[in-house]
C-alpha cells in the first residue's frame, strides 16, 4: 500500500497548478509555526517557505520512505524540521508538539486512517489555543471506486459526515465547503466506470492544464459538489 501511495503521490507532485490551488485555499490559515501532518513527499507543504507569517513548518510521517524523502528535500533549509509521527497513536504524540502550533495542515491523510476521530483529537492536542486546523478531504462517497482502493482510502465525505467527526473532535467549525467540482466527473469514470487501476500521469497534466480555469469559475460560483472538501476549524477551550 505504502508503494502505491508514493507512486500516486510522486505523480500528483507535477500537477503544479492543482497543488497550487490547494495551497491558496490554506494560505489565509498559516502562520507561525506549522505542524503538517502527514507530509508525505512534502509536496503542498514545500509551498509554506513563501509565506511571510510563517517562521517554522515541522513535517511528519508515519512511513519510513516519506520521512527519507522529506530528509533529502527539506533537511537542509533551518525553516523546517521532519519528526516521525503516527497521529493516529496518541501515545506517539512527542510532548515537544503538544500545544505547540499556530496552525495545522492535514491535507488528503484522514481518509486513510480507520479511527479518524481519534485522529483528530490528536490533531487538536498539538494546536495551540485559538489554532487552526485546515483540512482537506476526498468528498461525495458515491464516487469511491479503484483509485480510492489503491491509495488505501477507508472513506469519502460528505459536509455532514465532516462536521460531525470534527465537532465530535471538539473542534469549532470556521468554513466548510466543496472545491473541484469538476474533477467529481473524471473521478467518477476513472474509479468506477473504467476501474483504473494506476493513476495515469498524462491525463492528470492535461486535467491540471485547465485547473486554472476551474479555479477562476468557482471563485465566482461556490460549488454545491467537489472531488474534494476543505474545513477551517479552531481549537476554542473558552
Amino acid at each position: 500500500m505504502a508503494t502505491d501511495l508514493f507512486k500516486t503521490l510522486d505523480t500528483i507532485s507535477a500537477f503544479h497548478n492543482y497543488n497550487s490551488w490547494i495551497f491558496r485555499n490554506l494560505k489565509p490559515y498559516l502562520s507561525g509555526t506549522v505542524v503538517d501532518v502527514g507530509s508525505g513527499i512534502g509536496v503542498i507543504a514545500n509551498y509554506y517557505k513563501d509565506h511571510e507569517d510563517v517562521t517554522r513548518v515541522v513535517l511528519t510521517d508515519g512511513f519510513d520512505e516519506m520521512l527519507n524523502i522529506l530528509k533529502e528535500k527539506f533537511s537542509q533549509d533551518e525553516m523546517y524540521s521532519i519528526i516521525p509521527m503516527d497521529i493516529s497513536n496518541t501515545a506517539a504524540i512527542p510532548d515537544s508538539l503538544k500545544n505547540s502550533a499556530d496552525c495545522v495542515t492535514c491535507i488528503n491523510v484522514l481518509e486513510h486512517i480507520e479511527d479518524h476521530e481519534g485522529a483528530l483529537s490528536n490533531m487538536r492536542l498539538l494546536l495551540k489555543n485559538k489554532g487552526y486546523l485546515a483540512l482537506m478531504v476526498p468528498a461525495l462517497p458515491v464516487i469511491y471506486g479503484s483509485l480510492d482502493t489503491l491509495v488505501g482510502h477507508y472513506r469519502r465525505y460528505t459536509q455532514k459526515t465532516l462536521r460531525s467527526v470534527l465537532q465530535k473532535s471538539g473542534f469549532k467549525m470556521e468554513k466548510l465547503y466543496y472545491m473541484n467540482m469538476f474533477g467529481v466527473i473524471s473521478w467518477f469514470i476513472a474509479g468506477r466506470i473504467l476501474n483504473y487501476k494506476s493513476f495515469d500521469p498524462a491525463s492528470g497534466k492535461r486535467l491540471d492544464s485547465v485547473v486554472p480555469i476551474f479555479e477562476k469559475l468557482e471563485s465566482r460560483i461556490k460549488p454545491i459538489i467537489g472531488q474534494s472538501l476543505i474545513a477551517v476549524c479552531r481549537k476554542d477551550e473558552g
